[in-house]
């Protein structure tokens, strides 16, 4: 894809997170999953540009909220696209050609617009310069004191590393450093669980065999420590609730060695659906499934002959 194409998708992803945050609909991942869904001749340089766009668009969006308030046009993922190139690629403000896939023209009204907001210094509030809301801001100064809430949040906005667990029952965590390590994947065992890796640099696992043969699965360190406290062992009868993706339910039912059952709910049936292929993919066979408002409806028990 060209430059001008590549920002012209961060600027429909902008716009379709914006309509799905009033809506109350998907997450930010959820829809960048389906918009490299449905335009497959995207390639993996294409999605890591436009995401990695999109995302710092995302973790900058208060403060691009304040400046964009600015403009007369209503907000949007063409002005909060247009003011945070402003205000770390400029260059890339060449790409608004019009051009086939490009971004339309910067209109009059937007150029008068990038005049003044390049020429308007930062918020003096330290909330809209963290792009933390005051209220959560308040709060973490309340509990951590200013300094440390503020080293907090600063740590927040920036891009979170990749972690994964292994999926213990299957397979050993020394035993993964050294396979991912022949893939020249270079990852260091966490020291607050003894199933996480945490990747030296930002992968994509989409075309990773391990991956995808269930040895390994996305999860952060913090999620790996909750399913920990819950001490799963074979044999015992556990409810995961909120259960969303299932990553805690497939990390608790791998501690349990297959053995026993695991039942997982949530309020949104669309959410538990991903646990059905994570399970299938991770050999997992003692889940069952419950949507929470159609509590007898949709009910699906995994029996895989492993």
């Amino acid at each position: 894809m060209i430059p001008g194409g590549r920002i012209q998708s961060a600027i429909e992803l902008v716009d379709e997170f914006e309509k799905s945050a009033r809506q109350g609909g998907l997450p930010a991942d959820k829809i960048v999953q389906n918009y490299f869904r449905a335009r497959r001749y995207a390639g993996s340089g294409d999605r890591k540009t436009i995401s990695g766009l999109f995302y710092s668009i995302l973790r900058n969006r208060l403060q691009l909220l304040q400046w964009a308030l600015e403009s007369q046009d209503p907000i949007n993922g063409r002005i909060l696209v247009i003011t945070y190139l402003a205000k770390n690629a400029r260059e890339l403000l060449n790409h608004f050609t019009g051009d086939q896939y490009c971004p339309k023209p910067l209109t009059d009204q937007e150029k008068a617009y990038l005049l003044m907001i390049l020429k308007e210094p930062k918020s003096e509030k330290s909330f809209i310069q963290l792009n933390c809301p005051e209220w959560l801001m308040n709060k973490f100064i309340e509990q951590f004191g200013e300094q440390e809430a503020i080293a907090l949040v600063q740590t927040l906005n920036d891009r979170a590393p990749l972690d994964v667990r292994i999926n213990q029952a299957r397979t050993e965590r020394e035993t993964m450093i050294s396979v991912l390590d022949e893939q020249h994947i270079k990852t260091t065992a966490m020291t607050h669980t003894p199933y996480g890796l945490r990747f030296e640099k930002q992968t994509s696992l989409a075309n990773n065999k391990q991956y995808n043969n269930g040895l390994i699965e996305i999860q952060d360190q913090a999620a790996q420590i909750a399913s920990l406290l819950v001490k799963a062992e074979p044999g015992m009868e556990v409810m995961d609730l909120c259960a969303g993706g299932g990553g805690k339910t497939l990390a608790i039912a791998a501690d349990m060695r297959n053995k026993g059952f695991i039942h997982a709910f949530d309020i949104s049936g669309a959410k538990l659906k991903d646990i059905t292929k994570r399970a299938l993919r991770g050999k997992v066979k003692n889940i069952t499934i419950q949507d929470q408002m159609n509590f007898i409806v949709f009910k699906l028990t995994f029996r895989i002959v492993v």
